[in-house]
């Protein structure tokens, strides 16, 4: 049981759901480039079952206080091109940015 590659993948789900969080557009493509099995890989992401949508609002509140300064669209944007170019999903992109940045959404946003 050296090279247990089921282990080794859902490992580095958790990791980087934890510390250096990405979407699972990206978890995949991260997993494939290590030579992991397509269908080892969509099990791992199915098991993991990853709430990209709180996943990427946690990620854009930490970030967004860079850019409080800038207007309103202008923030909208840098949240979507940062959240995108982390592999999130759009719909996961949407409600994120929608959840941060709508005040009637959620009270403590930052809008």
């Amino acid at each position: 049981n050296y090279l247990n590659d089921f282990d080794y993948a859902t490992h580095h789900v958790s990791d980087r759901v934890r510390f250096r969080p990405r979407g699972e557009y990206m978890l995949r493509s991260e997993l494939k480039l290590k030579g992991l099995d397509e269908k080892l890989v969509d099990k791992v992401l199915a098991e993991a079952q990853i709430d990209e949508a709180a996943l990427a609002y946690d990620l854009l509140m930490k970030k967004s206080k860079r850019w409080k300064n800038d207007e309103p669209r202008k923030r909208k944007d840098k949240a979507y091109r940062f959240l995108a170019s982390r592999g999130f999903a759009l719909d996961a992109i949407y409600k994120a940015i929608k959840r941060c940045y709508d005040p009637s959404v959620m009270s403590g946003s930052i809008y």
